[in-house]
């Protein structure tokens, strides 16, 4: 007990929380599974731009994509060339989040997965909506590929920022009331150990003595 609350005990305390914290404010989003139908096209799309094959790659998009395609080719293949093996971070489908934006309903079956690596601290994400009407395959109609931390695509930005704020703050808070309970608790025992080891209780009894009073003649 005493060696918990030594210096090296309590900075030991500190750093814990503190790589909590830091825990707290740097999560990463888990990897997901997307529509196999989809991800049948999304992902040899990235592969063919990662490996710098335009045609190939020019072969999922869809005919209204095909000049973007040519003017961010070879910054998008340069960004994922350079990053790691892109897995699927964020998944949605048209009609399965009420904050998806339904002017995309008219287009028909519309899939958006964002795909992200972390290589060296350093983030590459690319964010990929394919479409289809009817039977028809699907076609990449929409691509952007950057060196940002991978952001759900199917809600809002704003509330999201606002509630990873908010979760942030509650991490905070909570660390803090971590922090003055250790300090209150320190405080107490240094004052007033006998609360956790109470001193012996040592025992007096006072002697009795009996004093005879002499005999009157």
């Amino acid at each position: 007990m005493s060696a918990l609350f030594s210096s090296k005990g309590i900075s030991a305390v500190f750093i814990a929380i503190t790589l909590m914290l830091c825990g707290c404010t740097d999560r990463e989003p888990k990897t997901v599974v997307p529509p196999k139908d989809a991800a049948a096209v999304i992902e040899p799309f990235l592969k063919e731009l990662a490996a710098g094959n335009k045609d190939k790659a020019g072969a999922y998009v869809s005919p209204a994509a095909t000049d973007e395609l040519a003017e961010q080719f070879a910054a998008d293949h340069k960004k994922l060339a350079a990053g790691g093996k892109l897995t699927p971070r964020f998944s949605s489908r048209v009609g399965d989040n009420p904050f998806v934006n339904r002017e995309l309903a008219e287009i028909g079956d519309v899939v958006t997965v964002v795909y992200a690596a972390r290589s060296n601290g350093k983030w590459t994400s690319a964010t990929v909506r394919v479409s289809r009407k009817g039977k028809q395959g699907f076609k990449v109609e929409y691509w952007r590929v950057s060196n940002d931390a991978p952001k759900s695509s199917n809600i809002d930005q704003k509330q999201l920022e606002k509630t990873e704020a908010i979760g942030n703050a509650m991490a905070v808070g909570f660390s803090i009331l971590g922090i003055l309970g250790i300090a209150l608790l320190i405080w107490l025992v240094r004052r007033r150990p006998q609360l956790l080891v109470p001193e012996e209780i040592v025992e007096t009894r006072r002697s009795a003595s009996t004093v005879r009073e002499p005999d009157e003649e």
